[in-house]
């Protein structure tokens, strides 16, 4: 905390004079360094002579014994500052996030959909990791190709000399990007050149022919890497198909004749076609196509007979099994139409019996007054 050693405030005149021209009674006092002050020439000339800024010290040194109300609500209104322009800033880069015609996450999911359409295995790591802060690879969906960062370790007599380099087009051949970060007299890109290449010239004074160029894996024993010098007039793009990439490549550069002996060269495979997880997801696609025109398709009447794609044995059609399905529904439905009947027909019968039973009765009945009847009369 800074402390306030001003003699002229720290020792006023007596009489209340201005104490920048000591002739007119003073009006004013600087709220930073207390000095009074009689117009607004004095004042100005105040702030000249002292480097004076004119406002309250919020952070100088006041000791307990000085220490007041009024220090204390300057201490108040200082956190309050603080808390409403942390909040301020807070909302502004809410509002900057919103105006982001393209999030950050949608540009990455795109990124990593684009490349994995060319073949690459891709993956980013979570956004706080600084392997992921120094990825700038993109997709330009202008020149629909994407634009690759490539860490660059140039190693010699047991020492490492990483270089990180950005918007290398993936449709142009690995010896281009080596031309333009050594060799050509007029770099294109924001890279400090000059200081790669002072920092490599064992590399520039030998040669791009001597070059050994090997792609990093990022699984697999640390000493392995992926030969790539043999194939260095090959596009970026054929040389990463196939392989497996975590946030951008990296390439190890040695000099014939300086490579460890502990380091294992794997010769480069290139994928032609389809990869392996791409053709599994195009065989499910008729498959799929198939079972939906089985059950869109059940009310045709062709007689042909298919071969079946596993056996080799035909199989009846669909419109065969759509006419047993619909034998068996009519089967079902004449049961179930017979089963209906009985029912019905069984209270019938029993309504039937009850209106046979109570005519007996009243046969019954009309015979047994008759037959009184009769023996009265005898």
């Amino acid at each position: 905390m800074e402390q306030q050693n001003e003699p002229a405030a720290m020792n006023p005149p007596v009489d209340g004079t201005c104490q920048v021209c000591r002739e007119q009674p003073s009006k004013y006092t600087c709220p930073r360094c207390s000095m009074r002050t009689c117009s607004v020439g004095c004042v100005k000339q105040h702030k000249q002579d002292n480097d004076c800024s004119g406002e309250r010290s919020k952070t100088h040194f006041v000791s307990r014994d000085q220490y007041n109300y009024s220090n204390m609500m300057s201490d108040y209104v200082y956190l309050e500052d603080v808390s409403r322009k942390s909040d301020t800033l807070s909302r502004e880069r809410l509002r900057a996030d919103r105006r982001d015609p393209w999030p950050v996450e949608q540009r990455n999911r795109a990124l990593v959909k684009q490349v994995r359409a060319m073949g690459i295995n891709y993956s980013m790591l979570p956004s706080g990791m600084s392997r992921h802060k120094m990825n700038k690879t993109n997709y330009s969906s202008n020149f629909h190709q994407v634009f690759w960062s490539i860490e660059c370790c140039f190693c010699q007599k047991g020492q490492v000399q990483r270089i990180v380099e950005h918007s290398f087009p993936s449709a142009k051949p690995l010896r281009g990007f080596f031309d333009n970060l050594l060799f050509t007299e007029t770099p294109q890109g924001k890279g400090a050149y000059s200081v790669i290449r002072y920092q490599a010239k064992e590399f520039v004074n030998a040669g791009i022919e001597r070059f050994i160029v090997a792609l990093k894996k990022p699984e697999g024993p640390k000493d392995t890497f992926i030969n790539l010098t043999p194939h260095l007039d090959r596009t970026w793009k054929d040389l990463l198909r196939g392989e497996r990439i975590i946030e951008f490549p990296t390439l190890y550069i040695w000099l014939q004749g300086d490579m460890d002996n502990d380091i294992k060269l794997e010769e480069k495979v290139f994928v032609e076609g389809p990869l392996p997880h791409q053709q599994q997801s195009k065989s499910k696609g008729p498959r799929r196509q198939k079972n939906h025109n089985n059950n869109n398709n059940q009310d045709t009447t062709s007689d042909q007979m298919v071969p079946s794609t596993t056996t080799g044995i035909e199989e009846p059609t669909i419109p065969e099994q759509a006419e047993q399905d619909f034998d068996t529904k009519e089967s079902v439905a004449a049961v179930e139409h017979v089963n209906q009947e009985n029912e019905v027909a069984q209270p019938l019968d029993t309504s039937s019996s009850i209106e046979c039973s109570s005519e007996d009765n009243n046969k019954q009945q009309q015979q047994q007054h008759n037959q009184g009847e009769y023996k009265d009369i005898q």
